[in-house]
């Protein structure tokens, strides 16, 4: 097990390091950029994109590394949170629009079968507690 932890830490970080400079170069290429503004530290324009390998490299090494049947109900959720993020550098969202995807998004996962279950409750309330779990 040691073995393979290392393994796929290793092939994360690998993939890391070689798959974000590509996506900092086509963020600049399609001008997919976090400009300078008055609430803004940074002087010079900085690319977006960075989260999208991090996100797809810890999809890629959760599918590696869980190969359970919950699976594509996190894939799916994490998919749609990543979505979220990338719509929401371009267009800025509202918190409550954001919130209200994250909602979704939580129910979806509770729904999909992965809820708590640690106390012995009725589904709906245990539904009810894994979206707030989440969210919180």
């Amino acid at each position: 097990m040691t073995g393979f932890l290392l393994t796929l830490f290793f092939a994360s970080l690998g993939s890391t390091v070689i798959l974000t400079p590509l996506m900092i170069r086509l963020a600049r290429r399609v001008g997919f950029l976090d400009h300078p503004g008055p609430r803004k530290i940074h002087a010079e324009p900085i690319p977006y994109g960075g989260g999208i390998v991090v996100a797809l490299v810890v999809l890629a090494g959760s599918y590696w590394a869980a190969r359970t049947t919950i699976w594509p109900v996190y894939a799916l959720g994490s998919l749609m949170i990543l979505v979220l993020g990338v719509v929401d550098d371009r267009r800025k969202l509202s918190a409550g629009t954001k919130l209200l995807v994250q909602a979704i998004v939580a129910t979806g996962v509770a729904l999909g079968g992965d809820r708590l279950r640690m106390f012995d409750v009725p589904a709906p309330v245990s539904i009810a507690v894994t979206v707030l779990w989440i969210l919180a």
